[in-house]
């Protein structure tokens, strides 16, 4: 049986009913109520444990959600890497009631959150550092034969011991083709020139020339520190730009400034933020963000692990009202309220009432599919029931 998020968010609240082993579990909390993320394929939620640990803790959204990260799991924890951490399958870990108050158990899986920051532009570490971090983290994914399949900023942790840590190894195989290091070496380029720039500017103000080098005179060395690294289209990269990647404008200036605990990439013409433990929208100009806003695919950024964003001018176009909220795709976003999981359009009316166990959209059919303990259906873009053909 699949629990749902708000079967998941209920378990974190009262842990000590709902797990079999990590009943003393502390999640995060925002104004009382447990925070949790919706990724492709898991809920997840991050949670202190009796011994002080802080875990990633994922709560399968669907039948094969598990069954894909069996064998990763299992490499996991026999090699004992260095670089990545704890990360194992807890079978029959959750209790829950659906709706009907039938008892169910749930499978859940745990992933060792390293004591560190994020990677780049909320580290306190040198673009060189960094960089020197992202040689040696290759070299050793590369040795083990681990295939991480979405290796950007905001799944890695700089740890406090140095080295880099990827994290929500649910994306990662065993063998195949290794990661595109590519993005990230060009990240830790824009940190560097951010870098001689603030140098530089130190410089003019002493009335010395130290152009494109750094505190001590010497030439700042990231781009031409991994020629041997990158490959010839990475350094083309690495050196396209002088400049780091612009912060995302707005359209809209009210006489207000918002604040907002996570901001994540525009979709649509709308960003996604999470405010005090509630889900709303900005209404935003389509335009680049920059790392420090940091979303992934699946919506999850750096922001996540606490480090705050704010947003200049924004306007506030859906309220933040949502437990949980997806990106707008094709003009509807499935969001989460206490009663259940539903979908709205961009005025913020309503396409599906929030009273279902989950919904996923199939943008490609423009159609959802809902589930409500064990039922499934189907519904048109506009909301409209789709029998299911006789078979």
């Amino acid at each position: 049986m699949i629990a749902s998020m708000t079967a998941f968010r209920r378990a974190l609240a009262s842990p000590a009913t709902h797990f079999r082993t990590l009943h003393a579990i502390i999640p995060q909390m925002v104004d009382g109520v447990p925070l949790v993320r919706r990724t492709s394929r898991f809920a997840e939620a991050i949670g202190t444990t009796a011994g002080g640990r802080q875990i990633i803790i994922y709560s399968p959204l669907s039948a094969r959600a598990i069954a894909d990260v069996e064998r990763t799991a299992e490499r996991v924890c026999a090699i004992r890497s260095p670089h990545l951490g704890e990360y194992r399958i807890l079978r029959d870990e959750l209790l829950f009631t659906n709706s009907l108050g039938e008892s169910h158990t749930g499978d859940i899986i745990i992933e060792e959150l390293p004591a560190g920051e994020p990677f780049g532009f909320g580290s306190s570490q040198s673009s060189h550092a960094l960089g020197e971090g992202l040689v040696r983290l290759r070299e050793h994914l590369q040795h083990i034969s681990f295939t991480h399949n979405n290796l950007r900023a905001e799944n890695i942790i700089v740890g406090d011991d140095g080295r880099l840590h990827p994290i929500r190894l649910h994306y990662g195989r065993f063998g195949g083709a290794y990661d595109d290091f590519g993005p990230l070496f060009d990240l830790v380029a824009s940190l560097e020139r951010a870098e001689r720039s603030e140098n530089g500017e130190r410089s003019e103000n002493k009335g010395k020339n130290c152009e494109n080098r750094g505190e001590n005179g010497e030439r700042s060395d990231v781009v031409t520190r991994y020629d041997t690294v990158a490959n010839e289209e990475q350094k083309q990269n690495m050196l396209a730009s002088d400049a780091p990647s612009p912060a995302y404008r707005v359209t809209a200036t009210p006489a207000t400034n918002y604040s907002a605990d996570e901001i994540f990439a525009p979709h649509e013409g709308f960003a996604r933020a999470r405010r005090g433990g509630r889900y709303g929208f900005f209404a935003v100009e389509d335009r680049a963000t920059d790392n420090r806003f940091g979303a992934t695919d699946d919506g999850v950024g750096v922001t996540d692990y606490g480090f705050g964003a704010r947003a200049e001018g924004l306007h506030v176009a859906i309220p933040f009202v949502y437990l949980w909220a997806d990106d707008f795709r094709e003009g509807r976003a499935v969001v989460e309220t206490e009663q259940g999981v539903g979908v709205i359009d961009k005025r913020g009316c309503e396409i599906l009432p929030a009273v279902f166990d989950d919904v996923r959209y199939d943008v490609s059919a423009g159609c959802f599919e809902a589930r409500l303990d064990e039922q499934r259906l189907l519904f048109g873009y506009a909301g409209e029931p789709i029998d299911n053909p006789a078979k």
